[in-house]
Formats: structure tokens, sequence, C-alpha cells
């Protein structure tokens, strides 16, 4: 490779770029500028002309750089400096993204997720994710004190129209509307339509599930 140091004043944007770079993009070449410096030469042909990384120049130019590394790619012909082009964007895009090393390293950085590119945020929630499913999982459907608490004290609750049946506008067609203030003596009331038994249940406060309540209610 021909690596050699130019100034980007004497560099030149191609007249079309395949890549349109948004402001967030240059923020985050920057960062990395900042962080590990240029880590990948510039492609030029020999007149200067940006083939590859235009997005990198554009975030030197905004850091004040005068300089910067370039691989120049000489002799190419009109077509082949636009397949350059066209190959490099398109060849990017085509990776995938292997979520389970993508895990591990983020397990392996620790706490520390200034990382150019992503946010720190997010990767924090990613992360305490991976910590915090085991509890969910094995805490799922059950109650603290104090839902308990609530759910007692509130057994005369009504089912409202259009809620907690999956079915946006329709009528739940087994309302809790008669559940005693106390307990339930009657655990199959009749009634529903005709005189027909009606399932009474309670709305899980945490997932609106359904449960179904049978016997007493105590």
């Amino acid at each position: 490779m021909n690596i050699v140091t130019k100034r980007l004043d004497e560099l030149v944007r191609p007249d079309k770029n395949v890549r349109i770079h948004t402001t967030k993009q240059i923020d985050e070449y920057v960062r990395s500028l900042k962080m590990f410096d240029q880590i990948r030469p510039l492609i030029v042909d020999e007149n200067g002309v940006i083939l590859v990384g235009n997005g990198m120049y554009e975030a030197l130019v905004r850091m004040g750089r005068e300089t910067c590394e370039c691989e120049v790619k000489e002799g190419l012909t009109e077509v082949q400096k636009k397949k350059l082009m066209l190959a490099d964007n398109k060849i990017f895009e085509l990776g995938m993204t292997d979520s389970q090393a993508f895990e591990s390293i983020l397990k392996d950085i620790g706490t520390d997720f200034d990382i150019p590119g992503y946010d720190s945020s997010m990767l924090e929630m990613i992360t305490m994710s991976f910590s915090g499913v085991d509890d969910f999982i094995s805490n799922y459907g059950t109650f603290g004190a104090e839902d308990v608490e609530r759910i007692n004290g509130n057994t005369a609750e009504t089912h409202v129209e259009g809620v907690a049946t999956g079915f946006p506008g329709q009528a739940d067609p087994n309302p809790i509307s008669n559940l005693a203030p106390a307990t339930l003596t009657n655990p199959t009331p009749t009634n529903g339509q005709n005189g027909a038994p009606v399932e009474r249940y309670i709305i899980c406060p945490k997932c609106g599930e359904r449960i179904p309540i049978r016997g007493e209610v105590v």
C-alpha cells in the first residue's frame, strides 16, 4: 500500500458521494479520532480525490487538523473509481453483528461505556438486563407484600370495556362486577347471559394477566 501523509487542503471531495454523513455520525467520528486517532487511511486517487473516507475527512476538518494519512490508488479508470466507491459502502453493509460476541465483549469492558458510535446509557441498560434477567424470570408472577395488600384492599374492582382483553375496543365477556368486598362464597355465580356461570378473576397489576378466582377469597 502506498500510504502517505497529505494536507487536508490538498484533498478534493468527489462530485457524487454514495454515503450521506449525518451530523451524529460526524460527531462519533470526532469522538473516535480523539480517543484512538486515525485508525485507517483515506483512499484517494493520484489527484487527491477522496474515494473512501469522506466522513472521516469531514471530522478531521471540523477538528482543525491539517494533515491525515492517505492511501493513494494510482492508475484507476473513472469506472473503477466509481466501482470502488460503491463496493466499499455496500460490502460494509453486508456484515452482521454476532450478538453473543457483542454481549461477551460488553461484559469484558466492565462499566466504562464511553465507546464511539454507541450511546453509553443504552449499553448500561443492556448490561443491566444481562445481570437481572434470571431474577426477573424467577420472580415473574409473584407478588410482593405491597401488591398483595393493594389487591386485597381492592376486591370490588370492576372491569372496564376494552381493557386487558387483547382486542382494543372489545368488551370482556366476563367482567368482575359483583365481587363481594370481603369473601366470595359463590365461586360460580349465575350473573351471565341466560343465567350461565361467569368466571370471576382479578387483573395482575404487573402484567395485566387475568387470574381466575376459584373458591373463597379471603
